[in-house]
């Protein structure tokens, strides 16, 4: 019996494009969610410290995308999506509260609501970024 030579061809460039899809639709939902996000002016944190948020986005160890700075606790490895959004250090006080106050949240009822619709972004951007491939 012969055997048949099944060869598998890899399209790495097709690939390529649909992990930077992903980045990029996670990033425009990341930066769907700060918009969304109504942030609170206390008296305790003082006015204006925590007014606007931020996000950053890194495939494969590189940023691709976002203004801000990379969290210390974000762990960005040689392979995959990394996405991160959120707001300077007084907002979690805020958000998670501390002995002597209670949890306010605002950055996690904003979360909730726009993660339900994440399948939009992620499907636009990969589109548009295999649509550039051809």
């Amino acid at each position: 019996m012969a055997r048949k030579n099944n060869r598998v061809v890899l399209n790495r460039a097709a690939l390529d494009a649909v992990t930077l899809g992903l980045a990029d639709g996670l990033l425009a939902l990341a930066d769907a969610v700060i918009a969304a996000t109504k942030v609170p002016d206390a008296p305790v944190l003082g006015a204006g410290l925590i007014e606007a948020g931020g996000t950053v986005a890194y495939v494969a160890g590189k940023k691709v995308g976002g203004a801000a700075k990379k969290p210390s606790a974000m762990k960005v490895r040689s392979m995959g999506v990394a996405v991160a959004g959120g707001f300077p250090f007084p907002a979690r006080f805020q958000e998670l509260g501390t002995v002597h106050q209670p949890a306010r949240p605002f950055l996690t009822p904003a979360l909730l609501s726009t993660v339900s619709g994440a399948e939009p972004f992620i499907k636009a951007a990969t589109a548009k970024r295999l649509a550039a491939l051809r």
